[in-house]
């Protein structure tokens, strides 16, 4: 199994960053397995992460008062969301 600084490494996220640097950032790493329909941020809470996106896709959604959710962006493997 790798560990966080393995999964980094191939992150786009990380090309360029020196060992130093890539140890830091992995010492405040986890890694989450999300499933459809979990949420990772909600409107209002703190903005204190950020997330690398592995696998799959994250849609971003806001809800529009007479329409529901309304997604207005979809981050996929290999790019950064920010929250």
């Amino acid at each position: 199994m790798k560990d966080i600084a393995d999964l980094l490494r191939h992150h786009p996220f990380a090309e360029g960053l020196d060992e130093e640097t890539l140890a830091l950032v992995a010492g405040c790493a986890k890694n989450v397995i999300l499933q459809p329909g979990d949420y990772l941020h909600r409107e209002g809470a703190a903005a204190d992460s950020f997330y690398l996106v592995r696998h799959g896709a994250v849609a971003l959604e806001t809800f529009v008062p007479g329409r529901g959710a309304f997604t207005f962006l979809t981050v996929k493997s290999g790019e950064i969301l920010g929250a």
